[in-house]
């Protein structure tokens, strides 16, 4: 049997912005890179001060983790 095609899409790499821009909401309250970072950090298990590391714009990051597969922890 074929793999379905959201089973493919969680193995793409998904980068740190494109996440944000998606799954972390713009709130007035709160600032949105640290909704972004703490985002990021409960959904691949990284330091919130790793990620805050990476930059403002999280270009910065170490070449390692490349492009993040969170896209697996993303419920469509």
């Amino acid at each position: 049997m074929a793999p379905h095609r959201i089973d493919i899409l969680r193995q793409l790499p998904l980068e740190p912005m494109e996440y944000c821009r998606r799954w972390v909401p713009d709130d007035p309250n709160r600032n949105h890179r640290k909704a972004c970072i703490h985002a990021i950090a409960a959904a691949t298990g990284l330091s919130p001060n790793t990620i805050k590391d990476w930059g403002h714009d999280f270009c910065r990051r170490l070449p390692r983790w490349g492009g993040l597969k969170v896209r697996r922890f993303v419920r469509y």
